[in-house]
Protein backbone atom coordinates (compact mmCIF):
# COMPACT_ATOMS: atom_id res chain seq x y z
CA UNK A 1 0.00 0.00 0.00
CA UNK A 2 1.84 3.45 -1.31
CA UNK A 3 0.23 6.92 -0.25
CA UNK A 4 1.00 10.04 -2.24
CA UNK A 5 1.51 13.17 -0.26
CA UNK A 6 -0.98 16.03 -1.96
CA UNK A 7 -0.90 19.43 -1.27
CA UNK A 8 -4.33 21.56 -1.72
CA UNK A 9 -4.18 24.62 -4.00
CA UNK A 10 -6.35 27.15 -2.01
CA UNK A 11 -7.71 29.92 -4.31
CA UNK A 12 -9.24 33.36 -4.69
CA UNK A 13 -9.91 35.96 -7.01
CA UNK A 14 -9.12 39.08 -8.35
CA UNK A 15 -7.49 39.46 -12.20
CA UNK A 16 -3.65 38.59 -13.54
CA UNK A 17 -2.55 39.20 -16.92
CA UNK A 18 -3.47 37.02 -20.11
CA UNK A 19 -0.86 34.99 -21.44
CA UNK A 20 0.35 36.19 -25.36
CA UNK A 21 0.47 32.36 -26.37
CA UNK A 22 -2.68 30.68 -28.26
CA UNK A 23 -4.35 28.75 -25.72
CA UNK A 24 -6.03 25.61 -25.29
CA UNK A 25 -9.07 25.70 -22.65
CA UNK A 26 -10.31 22.99 -20.34
CA UNK A 27 -12.70 22.24 -17.75
CA UNK A 28 -10.68 22.09 -14.34
CA UNK A 29 -11.11 22.01 -10.54
CA UNK A 30 -9.78 23.40 -7.41
CA UNK A 31 -6.46 21.62 -8.21
CA UNK A 32 -5.58 23.47 -11.32
CA UNK A 33 -6.24 20.51 -13.39
CA UNK A 34 -7.30 19.80 -16.86
CA UNK A 35 -10.36 17.65 -16.96
CA UNK A 36 -12.27 17.92 -20.88
CA UNK A 37 -11.18 20.05 -23.34
CA UNK A 38 -13.88 22.42 -24.41
CA UNK A 39 -14.01 26.06 -26.17
CA UNK A 40 -13.08 29.62 -24.61
CA UNK A 41 -16.53 30.47 -24.24
CA UNK A 42 -17.60 27.22 -22.37
CA UNK A 43 -14.77 27.75 -20.24
CA UNK A 44 -15.68 30.95 -19.40
CA UNK A 45 -18.98 30.04 -18.14
CA UNK A 46 -17.91 26.95 -15.86
CA UNK A 47 -17.46 27.25 -11.75
CA UNK A 48 -13.59 26.12 -12.93
CA UNK A 49 -11.96 26.33 -15.79
CA UNK A 50 -8.03 26.15 -17.29
CA UNK A 51 -6.56 28.56 -19.97
CA UNK A 52 -2.95 26.23 -21.32
CA UNK A 53 -0.55 27.85 -23.52
CA UNK A 54 2.99 27.69 -24.29
CA UNK A 55 4.16 29.84 -21.67
CA UNK A 56 1.93 29.02 -18.72
CA UNK A 57 -1.39 29.22 -17.87
CA UNK A 58 -4.01 31.17 -16.29
CA UNK A 59 -6.75 29.71 -13.82
CA UNK A 60 -10.16 30.75 -13.93
CA UNK A 61 -12.74 30.51 -11.09
CA UNK A 62 -16.75 31.44 -12.18
CA UNK A 63 -14.82 33.29 -15.00
CA UNK A 64 -12.44 35.60 -13.12
CA UNK A 65 -8.75 35.09 -13.39
CA UNK A 66 -7.92 33.40 -10.04
CA UNK A 67 -4.05 32.28 -10.67
CA UNK A 68 -1.32 32.35 -13.58
CA UNK A 69 0.88 29.23 -13.61
CA UNK A 70 4.18 28.50 -15.35
CA UNK A 71 7.26 26.17 -15.30
CA UNK A 72 10.59 25.93 -16.76
CA UNK A 73 12.48 22.74 -17.12
CA UNK A 74 16.45 22.40 -17.09
CA UNK A 75 18.41 19.15 -17.31
CA UNK A 76 15.56 16.66 -15.33
CA UNK A 77 14.83 19.66 -12.83
CA UNK A 78 11.25 21.25 -13.31
CA UNK A 79 10.26 24.24 -11.20
CA UNK A 80 6.53 24.77 -11.02
CA UNK A 81 5.55 28.72 -10.13
CA UNK A 82 1.74 29.67 -9.91
CA UNK A 83 0.95 33.85 -8.48
CA UNK A 84 -2.50 34.05 -7.45
CA UNK A 85 -4.67 37.20 -7.36
CA UNK A 86 -3.89 37.75 -3.66
CA UNK A 87 -0.69 38.67 -4.19
CA UNK A 88 0.30 34.93 -2.75
CA UNK A 89 2.78 32.38 -4.46
CA UNK A 90 4.05 29.16 -4.30
CA UNK A 91 6.96 27.27 -6.24
CA UNK A 92 7.13 23.55 -6.86
CA UNK A 93 10.69 22.40 -7.39
CA UNK A 94 11.07 18.70 -8.92
CA UNK A 95 14.01 16.85 -10.02
CA UNK A 96 13.44 13.44 -11.55
CA UNK A 97 9.85 14.02 -11.44
CA UNK A 98 10.04 13.86 -7.07
CA UNK A 99 8.88 16.56 -5.47
CA UNK A 100 11.66 18.29 -3.53
CA UNK A 101 10.31 21.15 -1.81
CA UNK A 102 7.56 23.65 -1.99
CA UNK A 103 8.07 27.29 -1.24
CA UNK A 104 5.53 29.58 -0.46
CA UNK A 105 4.95 33.15 0.49
CA UNK A 106 3.64 37.05 0.03
CA UNK A 107 1.08 36.91 2.95
CA UNK A 108 4.18 38.19 5.24
CA UNK A 109 5.43 34.46 6.44
CA UNK A 110 7.42 32.39 4.16
CA UNK A 111 6.91 28.76 4.42
CA UNK A 112 9.03 26.08 2.98
CA UNK A 113 8.77 22.73 3.10
CA UNK A 114 11.10 19.88 1.60
CA UNK A 115 11.15 16.44 1.09
CA UNK A 116 13.78 13.68 1.27
CA UNK A 117 13.70 10.26 -0.76
CA UNK A 118 15.71 6.51 -0.17
CA UNK A 119 15.49 5.24 -3.83
CA UNK A 120 12.67 7.38 -4.71
CA UNK A 121 10.58 6.11 -1.62
CA UNK A 122 9.66 9.17 0.30
CA UNK A 123 11.23 8.99 4.08
CA UNK A 124 10.82 12.98 5.37
CA UNK A 125 9.08 15.72 5.11
CA UNK A 126 9.69 18.83 6.99
CA UNK A 127 7.76 22.24 7.10
CA UNK A 128 9.65 25.45 8.27
CA UNK A 129 7.54 28.49 8.42
CA UNK A 130 8.61 31.91 10.00
CA UNK A 131 11.68 30.48 10.79
CA UNK A 132 10.49 27.56 13.18
CA UNK A 133 9.81 24.38 12.30
CA UNK A 134 5.53 23.35 11.85
CA UNK A 135 5.84 19.72 11.53
CA UNK A 136 7.96 16.60 10.74
CA UNK A 137 7.16 13.79 9.10
CA UNK A 138 9.40 10.35 8.96
CA UNK A 139 8.23 7.97 6.93
CA UNK A 140 9.11 4.25 7.26
CA UNK A 141 8.80 1.48 5.20
CA UNK A 142 8.67 -2.32 4.81
CA UNK A 143 11.49 -3.81 2.80
CA UNK A 144 9.28 -4.00 -0.92
CA UNK A 145 8.89 -0.14 -0.38
CA UNK A 146 5.45 -0.27 0.97
CA UNK A 147 4.21 1.82 3.75
CA UNK A 148 5.33 0.65 7.36
CA UNK A 149 4.65 3.61 9.39
CA UNK A 150 5.31 7.37 10.16
CA UNK A 151 5.82 9.68 13.30
CA UNK A 152 5.01 13.25 13.11
CA UNK A 153 6.85 15.89 15.57
CA UNK A 154 4.51 19.39 15.84
CA UNK A 155 6.12 22.35 17.17
CA UNK A 156 4.80 21.51 20.49
CA UNK A 157 7.27 18.49 20.52
CA UNK A 158 4.29 16.49 20.56
CA UNK A 159 4.81 13.22 18.92
CA UNK A 160 2.10 11.45 16.84
CA UNK A 161 3.31 7.46 15.29
CA UNK A 162 1.58 5.35 12.75
CA UNK A 163 2.14 1.90 11.83
CA UNK A 164 0.57 0.35 9.17
CA UNK A 165 0.49 -3.90 8.09
CA UNK A 166 -1.44 -5.31 5.71
CA UNK A 167 -2.58 -9.28 5.66
CA UNK A 168 -4.68 -10.84 2.91
CA UNK A 169 -7.18 -8.15 2.14
CA UNK A 170 -7.04 -6.25 5.52
CA UNK A 171 -5.23 -3.14 5.69
CA UNK A 172 -4.98 -2.07 9.65
CA UNK A 173 -3.91 1.29 10.93
CA UNK A 174 -2.83 2.17 13.93
CA UNK A 175 -2.15 5.96 15.28
CA UNK A 176 -0.89 6.65 18.43
CA UNK A 177 -0.10 9.72 20.50
CA UNK A 178 1.46 9.92 23.76
CA UNK A 179 -2.00 8.83 25.76
CA UNK A 180 -4.65 8.07 22.75
CA UNK A 181 -4.63 5.11 19.72
CA UNK A 182 -6.95 4.20 17.14
CA UNK A 183 -7.01 1.47 15.44
CA UNK A 184 -8.37 0.93 11.74
CA UNK A 185 -8.98 -2.15 9.85
CA UNK A 186 -9.91 -1.18 6.25
CA UNK A 187 -10.87 -4.23 4.01
CA UNK A 188 -10.58 -4.70 0.44
CA UNK A 189 -14.54 -3.32 0.09
CA UNK A 190 -14.14 -0.06 1.53
CA UNK A 191 -15.02 -0.94 4.93
CA UNK A 192 -13.97 -0.26 8.31
CA UNK A 193 -13.68 -1.22 11.55
CA UNK A 194 -12.07 1.17 14.38
CA UNK A 195 -11.00 1.23 18.03
CA UNK A 196 -10.21 4.08 19.55
CA UNK A 197 -8.53 4.12 23.26
CA UNK A 198 -6.87 6.00 26.25
CA UNK A 199 -3.74 4.73 27.75
CA UNK A 200 -4.39 1.43 26.17
CA UNK A 201 -8.29 1.18 27.34
CA UNK A 202 -10.70 1.23 24.73
CA UNK A 203 -13.28 3.77 24.99
CA UNK A 204 -14.73 3.71 21.45
CA UNK A 205 -14.84 1.00 18.09
CA UNK A 206 -17.09 0.17 15.93
CA UNK A 207 -17.10 -1.79 12.56
CA UNK A 208 -19.56 -1.67 9.37
CA UNK A 209 -20.75 -4.69 6.80
CA UNK A 210 -23.44 -5.78 4.65
CA UNK A 211 -26.35 -7.49 5.39
CA UNK A 212 -27.82 -10.00 2.31
CA UNK A 213 -30.05 -7.06 1.42
CA UNK A 214 -27.12 -4.86 0.99
CA UNK A 215 -28.18 -3.08 3.89
CA UNK A 216 -25.11 -1.18 5.87
CA UNK A 217 -24.46 -2.12 9.54
CA UNK A 218 -22.74 -0.12 11.99
CA UNK A 219 -22.26 -1.33 14.97
CA UNK A 220 -20.35 0.80 17.59
CA UNK A 221 -19.21 0.41 21.74
CA UNK A 222 -19.35 3.49 23.15
CA UNK A 223 -17.37 2.77 26.85
CA UNK A 224 -20.39 0.57 28.11
CA UNK A 225 -22.90 1.27 25.48
CA UNK A 226 -23.58 -0.34 22.20
CA UNK A 227 -25.39 0.39 18.85
CA UNK A 228 -26.16 -0.72 16.14
CA UNK A 229 -27.22 1.81 13.32
CA UNK A 230 -28.66 0.48 9.93
CA UNK A 231 -28.57 2.07 6.57
CA UNK A 232 -30.57 1.42 3.30
CA UNK A 233 -29.07 0.56 0.24
CA UNK A 234 -29.55 3.81 -1.30
CA UNK A 235 -27.87 5.08 2.20
CA UNK A 236 -31.04 6.66 4.64
CA UNK A 237 -30.95 5.60 8.00
CA UNK A 238 -33.47 2.84 8.74
CA UNK A 239 -32.98 2.23 12.31
CA UNK A 240 -30.96 2.85 15.50
CA UNK A 241 -30.84 0.65 18.83
CA UNK A 242 -29.00 1.15 21.61
CA UNK A 243 -28.64 -1.11 24.26
CA UNK A 244 -26.45 1.65 27.35
CA UNK A 245 -24.20 -0.32 30.35
CA UNK A 246 -26.95 0.56 32.97
CA UNK A 247 -29.55 -1.83 31.23
CA UNK A 248 -31.34 0.76 29.30
CA UNK A 249 -32.21 -0.14 25.81
CA UNK A 250 -33.64 2.21 23.21
CA UNK A 251 -34.63 2.13 19.65
CA UNK A 252 -35.61 4.28 16.94
CA UNK A 253 -36.95 3.61 13.22
CA UNK A 254 -37.48 5.93 10.37
CA UNK A 255 -40.25 5.74 7.51
CA UNK A 256 -39.38 7.22 3.93
CA UNK A 257 -41.44 8.29 1.04
CA UNK A 258 -41.19 7.13 -2.45
CA UNK A 259 -38.68 10.51 -3.04
CA UNK A 260 -36.52 9.52 -0.22
CA UNK A 261 -38.66 12.35 1.82
CA UNK A 262 -38.77 11.00 5.82
CA UNK A 263 -42.57 10.91 6.52
CA UNK A 264 -42.48 9.15 10.29
CA UNK A 265 -40.01 7.78 13.29
CA UNK A 266 -40.84 5.76 16.35
CA UNK A 267 -39.11 6.14 19.38
CA UNK A 268 -38.98 3.65 22.04
CA UNK A 269 -37.12 3.20 25.49
CA UNK A 270 -37.11 0.84 28.03
CA UNK A 271 -36.42 1.48 31.94
CA UNK A 272 -38.59 -0.04 33.67
CA UNK A 273 -41.41 1.71 32.15
CA UNK A 274 -41.87 1.89 28.10
CA UNK A 275 -41.66 5.12 26.77
CA UNK A 276 -42.70 5.78 23.22
CA UNK A 277 -42.21 8.73 20.83
CA UNK A 278 -44.20 8.57 17.35
CA UNK A 279 -43.14 11.63 15.50
CA UNK A 280 -45.03 12.57 11.67
CA UNK A 281 -43.53 15.17 8.97
CA UNK A 282 -44.76 16.71 5.94
CA UNK A 283 -41.84 17.29 3.26
CA UNK A 284 -38.92 16.42 6.35
CA UNK A 285 -40.57 18.68 8.65
CA UNK A 286 -41.87 16.95 12.46
CA UNK A 287 -45.57 18.18 12.33
CA UNK A 288 -46.84 16.23 15.32
CA UNK A 289 -45.48 14.58 18.63
CA UNK A 290 -46.91 11.85 20.57
CA UNK A 291 -45.95 10.29 23.89
CA UNK A 292 -46.84 7.30 25.60
CA UNK A 293 -45.81 5.77 28.49
CA UNK A 294 -47.02 1.96 28.84
CA UNK A 295 -48.92 2.50 26.29
CA UNK A 296 -50.82 5.19 27.36
CA UNK A 297 -50.77 9.03 25.57
CA UNK A 298 -48.77 11.75 28.22
CA UNK A 299 -48.91 14.51 25.65
CA UNK A 300 -49.34 15.62 21.77
CA UNK A 301 -47.55 18.32 20.21
CA UNK A 302 -48.79 19.87 17.26
CA UNK A 303 -46.16 22.16 15.42
CA UNK A 304 -47.53 25.43 13.56
CA UNK A 305 -45.44 26.65 9.97
CA UNK A 306 -45.00 30.29 12.16
CA UNK A 307 -42.88 27.65 15.00
CA UNK A 308 -45.75 28.29 17.32
CA UNK A 309 -46.94 25.08 19.30
CA UNK A 310 -49.85 23.10 20.71
CA UNK A 311 -48.96 20.86 23.95
CA UNK A 312 -51.99 18.59 24.33
CA UNK A 313 -51.62 17.54 27.96
CA UNK A 314 -53.17 14.20 28.85
CA UNK A 315 -54.62 12.94 32.35
CA UNK A 316 -55.49 9.24 32.51
CA UNK A 317 -55.17 8.85 29.14
CA UNK A 318 -57.53 11.60 28.23
CA UNK A 319 -56.90 15.56 26.96
CA UNK A 320 -56.79 17.71 29.73
CA UNK A 321 -55.39 20.82 28.63
CA UNK A 322 -54.07 22.82 25.29
CA UNK A 323 -50.74 25.09 25.97
CA UNK A 324 -50.00 27.28 23.29
CA UNK A 325 -46.35 28.37 23.07
CA UNK A 326 -44.59 31.06 20.77
CA UNK A 327 -42.07 30.26 18.58
CA UNK A 328 -39.23 30.39 21.26
CA UNK A 329 -40.88 26.83 23.09
CA UNK A 330 -40.94 28.53 26.06
CA UNK A 331 -43.03 31.60 26.09
CA UNK A 332 -46.88 30.54 26.76
CA UNK A 333 -49.69 32.65 24.39
CA UNK A 334 -51.98 30.55 26.02
CA UNK A 335 -53.90 27.41 28.16
CA UNK A 336 -57.82 26.39 27.56
CA UNK A 337 -58.74 23.03 29.70
CA UNK A 338 -60.92 20.76 27.82
CA UNK A 339 -61.92 18.15 30.46
CA UNK A 340 -63.33 14.79 28.12
CA UNK A 341 -66.55 13.27 29.97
Amino acid sequence: MKLRWTVPILLSCLMLPQLAAESVWYLSNELMMPLEKVSAEEARKAQYALEVASDGDIFYRNGEVTAARSQKVTDGRKEVSISYSDGTWETRKYRDDLLQKIEQGGNGVDTAITFSYSEDQLTERKEVSGGQMILLTTYYRHADGTLAGTREIDRSGESRLAFYTMDHNLVTVTRQNQDKTVITEVLENGLMAEAFLTDGIPFHSYQAEYDENGNLILSEQIGEDSRVSIYTSDGKLSSVKTVYGDGRTGEISYTYDGAGILTHSNEITQNGKRVRIERWYTSGTIKTETQWIDDVPQKSTRYSSDDTSVVTIFEDGHPYADVTYAADGERILSIEYRKEQ
